[in-house]
């Protein structure tokens, strides 16, 4: 008998125990494999690791080495350093000016990194050094840092002397330490000599500790090593004399150094002559991997005791499934050959024919997020499953009946009726889905791929598709187009760019199709971002000139190469800009005036328009620190405020940008000088006015909404908040100890 028989005769009990004997069966088929396998995945996971580990540490580690080199860069072309290196003999009063300043750069530049511990110049004419503490002797500076029984001083000396091309070496310090120091030499403009040397040293011990704690086993080295064959931020695990172990490092993927098996994971500097190396033992990888191979053989037997055991309860459990499933829909009648598959199929149709409306309306739900937020990663339920090609573009239908619109319903079937037939004409070319979002009718339209000719054949299908219900149902279509986009993420953005489109429907005139293309070619007139012009009224309503007129300088750079018209445009954006940093800054009555002094023509060059610009700002920045001037020496100003607080609590609108337009100068102002006469935030002062008064009207037994309301608390919660914040205590505790 074939075992398709033998199962084909079986009970459902049979049945469901051979299925999951043969699940057992693939189970353990599987552990072994992983029990075989463990080791070569795990070496390939470790050498993965280690490539991982060593890619982060060499970005961090390069990101150093090219903060080194701006430094050096900077160094080599600064021109005091450049005058400096020329010195020779006895330092002049001017020079030690040029050596200070030389000093006050070299200590900001240390600054940028903490793993910099030092940045000089030796100068060789002077025999003298400039570093981070100061300008000092060649024998002063080698006492007070490298001063080891490995270099002496004129070894040291020569080595500073030597001819350097952004090299580095490793130098033992005073403190018992070790420093990497790179070094450049420095030519002379005018001389053509090496007349000084260039170094930048860095900490090899905090190397050492940022490689040594990224090492994942006790026995993992971390190192890079140099063309002078340096060893750097670590170790060799070898003794061995001369470069034996050097050489040993140019195998691929695995060396042995002294009898000891490693792993060799290696890569070079991408901005240096240093070669990064991860030295991980055998014995390590191997450890992980038996451990690996002992879990899974134990769980192999667990798994098949508890395989046998749970599948013979299953199957008792599960004698009659199809049972279980049939009395869901309300049969109780169990035929042993019957095809109660086939029967549960009809019965699943008919639930999905009956929720097809809830199916429908899940479906505009998820296309109403998919184009207000973007796609979350996938198509829900398949929703989208028909969108095969690779391009999308989301079209706005603004739907205009000739006669008057009656209710909702009507506006309803319109909808119906234009995705209809939009439907229609555009299924021979196009996949169409539509959301619809109450006055507009949303349409994404899904392409294979895009052509020179795309753009027509859409219009194509609105015309016609216009026309058509035009004649037959007298409605209106006026479409706005977003852009092709590709992908599901792209039709968020097109549809961002359709109603951006929409936003121009009053320039559309006699046009009944609007693209956003149209209007994004006339808004690229000129570079003027909503954030740079929002940055220039910020500092023109606080009198800040030399800030404004960089921002505006800034604009103007990157428009350089604009045409003359653009330019135009963007001095009248400018005037309009300074305008209202003007009206913000308290000085909006000299609007009128500064707008007859400064007319624009278009007869008038780039250059004069500019120049009035710059002359506007300063105008305006005068004013308004006069302004601010004459409210800092008005010693009863704090006064005024807090009355004007005390008369206004019961406002709810009451905050600092409201009490600063009625004092007329900018909110970060008013608080500093707030602060600078009363003393505190006026934040906290309307609070204390607020709750002062609650106090006196909740002992005269008014309720705390009542109380909230009538002492400018927008609602009951945010009060109590207050309340108990500068008491200690909820407005009830105060009332039931009145």
């Amino acid at each position: 008998m074939s075992i398709r028989n033998f199962y084909k005769n079986k009970s459902f009990f049979h049945k469901w125990l051979f299925s999951y004997l043969i699940i057992i069966a693939l189970i353990m088929a599987g552990s072994i494999l992983i029990y075989l396998y463990a080791y070569q995945i795990t070496y390939q996971q470790s050498y993965q690791m280690n490539s991982m580990l060593l890619d982060n540490l060499i970005i961090e580690t390069d990101g150093e080495i090219r903060n080194v080199d701006e430094i050096m860069k900077n160094l080599l072309i600064d021109s005091d350093v450049q005058k400096v290196t020329g010195l020779s003999g006895k330092v002049a009063l001017g020079d030690q000016e040029t050596i200070s300043k030389v000093h006050q750069k070299i200590t900001n530049l240390s600054a940028s990194s903490p793993d910099i511990t030092d940045v000089f110049i030796s100068l060789n004419a002077t025999d003298t050094v400039i570093s981070v503490n100061g300008h000092m002797s060649s024998r002063l500076f080698y006492d007070l840092y490298f001063d080891s029984p490995y270099m002496s001083f004129e070894e040291f000396k020569e080595l500073l002397r030597k001819k350097w091309r952004w090299n580095s070496i490793l130098l033992d310090d005073k403190s018992g330490g070790q420093q990497i120091v790179f070094l450049q030499t420095s030519l002379n403009w005018d001389g053509g000599k090496d007349t000084a040397t260039i170094g930048v040293t860095v900490s090899n011990d905090k190397l050492k500790k940022r490689f040594s704690e990224a090492a994942w086993d006790q026995g993992t080295k971390i190192f890079a090593i140099n063309k002078e064959n340096y060893v750097l931020g670590g170790e060799l695990p070898t003794a061995d004399e001369g470069d034996k172990e050097y050489k040993i490092l140019d195998s691929d993927s695995q060396v042995k150094i002294e009898g000891i098996p490693y792993q060799l994971v290696k890569q070079a500097s991408s901005v240096n002559d240093w070669v990064y190396f991860i030295l991980t033992p055998i014995s390590a990888i191997q450890k992980n991997a038996r451990s690996i191979q002992l879990f899974t053989a134990a769980v192999m037997g667990v798994c098949v005791v508890l395989g046998i055991f749970t599948a013979w309860k299953l199957s008792v459990f599960y004698y009659h499934p199809l049972k279980k499933l049939m009395n869901i829909f309300g049969t109780h009648n169990i035929q042993r050959d019957g095809n109660e598959y086939q029967w549960l199929a009809v019965q699943a149709k008919k639930l999905k024919n009956e929720n097809k409306n809830a199916a429908r309306i899940l479906k505009n739900q998820y296309l109403y997020r998919l184009i207000t937020r973007g796609a979350t990663g996938q198509a829900e339920a398949g929703y989208l499953s028909a969108f095969t090609g690779q391009w999308n573009l989301v079209l706005m239908f603004e739907i205009n009946e000739m006669g008057e619109q009656e209710n909702g319903e009507k506006n309803d079937l319109s909808q119906f009726i234009v995705s209809n037939i939009f439907t229609e004409v555009a299924e021979k070319s196009f996949h169409t889905e539509y959301v619809d979002l109450g006055e507009m009718l949303v349409c994404i339209l899904n392409l294979q791929d895009i052509k020179d000719d795309s753009r027509e054949q859409v219009e194509a299908v609105i015309y016609q598709t216009q026309e058509r219900i035009l004649e037959w149902f007298q409605i209106c279509l006026r479409v706005f187009a977003g852009s092709f986009e590709k992908g599901l993420d792209g039709i968020h953005l097109s549809y961002m760019n359709a109603g951006e489109a929409e936003e121009y429907r009053d320039d559309m005139s006699n046009m009944d199709i609007l693209w956003y293309e149209d209007i994004s070619n006339r808004q690229m007139i000129y570079e003027y971002s909503l954030a740079e012009e929002q940055k220039i009224i910020n500092t023109v309503q606080i009198g800040d000139e030399k800030s404004a007129g960089q921002w505006i300088r800034q604009v103007l750079e990157e428009n350089r190469e604009r045409s003359v018209k653009s330019k135009s445009y963007l001095m009248q954006n400018f005037l309009s800009t300074l305008m209202r940093g003007a009206q913000q800054g308290g000085v909006g009555e000299q609007l009128q005036r500064w707008e007859q002094e400064h007319p624009f023509s278009h007869r008038q060059t780039i250059e004069q328009m500019e120049q009035w610009i710059f002359e506007l700002l300063h105008e305006i920045c005068q004013e308004i620190g006069k302004k601010q001037q004459e409210k800092g020496k008005d010693q009863e100003f704090g006064k005024k405020v807090l009355d004007y607080v005390k008369d206004n609590f019961q406002n709810p609108d009451l905050n600092i940008s409201m009490i600063a337009l009625h004092f007329h100068i900018t909110p970060t102002y008013l608080s500093l000088l707030f602060k600078e006469q009363i003393g505190g935030s006026l934040l906290e002062q309307i609070n204390t006015v607020r709750v002062e008064k609650a106090k006196s009207f909740l002992l005269e037994g008014r309720t705390v909404a009542e109380v909230a309301e009538k002492t400018g608390f927008r609602n009951s919660n945010t009060f109590i908040r207050v309340f108990k914040k500068m008491t200690g205590i909820t407005p009830g505790q105060l009332k039931n100890k009145g």
